[in-house]
């Protein structure tokens, strides 16, 4: 093998190496706008389709619960119902008391 094509096999080599880091770039470019293309529609897809459902005329559940406490058993100054009494006497008579 004389040195013209030692030179010509070097050459090839790092044509190879040259070819591959262009493909893994041009790969983790592609996976970048992906990513990128997902994060938009993960954020912006539900706040568009609540504009699209509320133009319609429908309502989100979610906006309804966000300011109610999770509490069953609320107090009488909350406004909801109480199942007890809601007075400032005691419960039971006086007498029961003694």
């Amino acid at each position: 093998m004389n040195n013209f094509q030692r030179l010509q096999e070097e050459h090839a080599r790092q044509f190879e190496g040259l070819k591959k880091r262009r493909v893994q770039q041009s790969l983790l470019q592609t996976f970048g706008i992906f990513k990128f293309v997902g994060q938009l529609i993960d954020v912006y897809l539900p706040a568009m389709m609540g504009v699209i459902v509320s133009s319609m005329g429908g309502k989100i559940d979610d906006d309804d619960n966000k300011g109610k406490p999770v509490s069953k058993n609320l107090p009488p100054s909350l406004g909801d119902d109480h199942p007890g009494k809601t007075g400032p006497e005691p419960p039971g008579s006086p007498d029961e008391l003694r």
